[in-house]
């Protein structure tokens, strides 16, 4: 198999994840943590990146880091390999300690940012490690409750989303819970996971969506529904658990569509669903087959109908919009309610906000 390149320039965010081999532990106590994280500090030290937001579990880790000089996939190389080292040297035992390279997903949108800030804030609420994230020490949010932290924490592009979020002038952690502390695990930690699996680099049109009217919402659908079905589902804008949640909220799964197509209702819902999971949760043929108890061949017929119906009937596309709409809404509550935030996705932009704050 070819070598898979990952996407590494000058200023690029990525959430880097990995885990243990056979998910075996690789932090087994206070002084594994420590040493992982001064290593991390030493990563930083000498620029190969820079840690916004951590959280170290028993038995894999995430980061969200920034690249500033393309050099993030060497940094985090010598980051594991140094720990590994030191790891085995105090147990007495060889041999790998994670299950291969780390696995680094590139950040180009608003809304996957935040959506993995607050995923990795809730790891160890997740995990039933403690009821609240704040409690966590071996994560960036139990740093963010107090005024300071780690010289290796780059805490100003958080900070000035907190700070801008609230017009405030200097960084309150009582505000941070304001745009980090909406969290659900169906939701945003499933449309985070679904994103950890996909292939990069592509274009994310995240941003453009979470801000839009509904129109604009209808609009972009149909656009999508003019390409071919042959095509890659790409990235994820919510997850299926979210979508599920929003047609059975608007009754779709009882009532569908009921618009001027003779087709039965059961089976206009099972376009409309099929048609959303493909659009919006980006799920191939095959596992949308699987949901849907289905065969492959059926699947392919209703995605042929839920193009038509996008483009040629009114009542079925308004229809569709709307629960992508409340999709979006769910999965990415504050940029909905704030369109206007401005997050830094590049290092020069990010370098302006820390001299402005």
């Amino acid at each position: 198999m070819p070598y898979r390149r990952y996407p590494d320039a000058e200023g690029t965010w990525h959430h880097v994840m990995n885990r243990g081999i056979a998910k075996r532990s690789v932090f087994e106590n206070r002084q594994d943590v420590r040493y992982f994280l001064a290593q991390l500090a030493q990563a930083v030290k000498r620029e190969d990146l820079t840690v916004h937001a951590f959280s170290l579990m028993t038995n894999h880790f995430h980061l969200l880091i920034q690249s500033p000089h393309g050099r993030m996939s060497k940094g985090m190389r010598r980051v594991q390999q140094e720990y590994c080292r030191w790891f085995n040297r105090r147990r007495q035992r060889d041999g790998p300690l994670f299950r291969g390279r780390f696995h680094s997903v590139p950040i180009e949108s608003q809304s996957h940012w935040l959506a993995v800030v607050r995923y990795i804030d809730f790891n160890p609420v997740e995990a039933k490690m403690v009821e609240n994230s704040v409690e966590y020490p071996h994560g960036s949010r139990w740093h963010y409750r107090e005024f300071a932290g780690p010289p290796w924490l780059d805490r100003s592009v958080v900070e000035g989303v907190v700070m801008g979020s609230n017009s405030f002038s200097a960084y309150s952690p009582n505000r941070y819970d304001d745009v980090f502390g909406d969290y659900d695990p169906g939701g945003v930690g499933g449309f985070v996971k679904k994103r950890l699996g996909c292939q990069y680099p592509q274009a994310d049109p995240l941003d453009e969506l979470v801000g839009a009217t509904r129109e604009d919402v209808l609009k972009w659908m149909i656009r999508r529904a003019t390409l071919a079905d042959g095509t890659k589902p790409g990235i994820p804008l919510v997850s299926p658990a979210t979508l599920t949640v929003a047609l059975a909220a608007e009754g779709s799964l009882t009532e569908a569509c009921d618009h001027k197509w003779d087709a039965p209702k059961k089976l206009n819902m099972k376009v409309l669903q099929a048609g959303l999971r493909r659009s919006l949760c980006r799920d191939s043929c095959q596992t949308i087959a699987v949901r849907m108890n289905c065969s492959m061949s059926s699947v392919q017929s209703w995605l042929r109908k839920h193009a038509n119906w996008m483009q040629y009937d009114q009542e079925y596309a308004r229809k569709a919009s709307q629960l992508a709409w409340l999709s979006f809404q769910k999965d990415h509550p504050y940029l909905s309610k704030n369109p206007g935030l401005r997050i830094p996705v590049s290092f020069a932009e990010a370098e302006s906000a820390a001299v402005a704050c």
